[in-house]
Order: structure tokens, then C-alpha cells, then sequence
């Protein structure tokens, strides 16, 4: 299933309101995707900042503080779960919103989204 930027819209719904928010960062493989969102953003007036893997978005969060983080679930080495989990660890002071992405179809079980954070 294939994502268009308007899917992405809610993330953003409400922090528009107070045009605060001028930092995205994703975390996401390289995709068309990704590539498309961020011109997307970027042409809305977002700074976007794009990072390939979830120790580099980790490194990233940490030094820059975005506004808000989308992260896709799936990724080698360290997955969009354990981003999260390390980031609320060393962000808790922060409060920067987390967003999952993911072209993934199946439902989440058993309640699995409530212990990820």
C-alpha cells in the first residue's frame, strides 16, 4: 500500500493551529516515499530533515530536537520500536510527538501498540 503526504496530515492537524512546528524528522530507508513527503513538507515551509536508520535518527533527535518525529517501524539494524524506546529515554524532557509509519496491512495484536511507549 502506497502513502500519499495527505495520509500524513493528521500528525500535523493539531499543531498547525499554533504554527510552532518548523522541524520534521524522518527516519525511514530510502523510498520514493520518503523522497516525496519531504518535498511535500518542504514545500509547506517545514524544515525537513531525512535520515536512513534508526541509529542516525536517534543521533539526530538527540543534537537537533525536531518538532516532530516519523519514523517507519520496519528498518535493518534497529527497528522504529527500539528508536522510540531509546528516545523516550533520553527525550522524556522534551515531549517531541513520535509518529509510526509504516505500508504495513496487518492490524496490530493483542494490545502490542500500547507497550511500545
Amino acid at each position: 500500500m502506497n502513502y500519499s503526504p495527505v495520509d500524513f496530515n493528521f500528525a500535523f492537524a493539531v499543531y498547525n493551529h499554533s504554527l510552532k512546528m518548523k522541524t520534521i524528522l524522518f527516519i525511514d530507508d530510502p523510498n520514493d516515499i520518503l523522497e516525496n513527503l519531504t518535498e511535500y513538507f518542504e514545500m509547506e515551509g517545514f524544515k525537513v530533515i531525512e535520515c536512513n536508520n534508526g541509529k542516525e535518527g536517534i543521533e539526530l533527535a538527540i543534537k537537533l530536537i525536531p518538532d516532530i518525529i516519523i519514523c517507519d517501524v520496519l528498518m535493518p539494524e534497529m527497528d522504529g520500536r527500539e528508536v522510540l524506546r531509546v528516545l523516550l529515554e533520553t527525550l522524556a524532557n522534551h515531549k517531541v510527538p513520535f509518529v509510526f509509519s509504516t505500508s504495513l496491512s496487518e492490524k496490530l495484536r493483542g494490545g502490542s501498540n500500547c507497550t511500545w511507549g
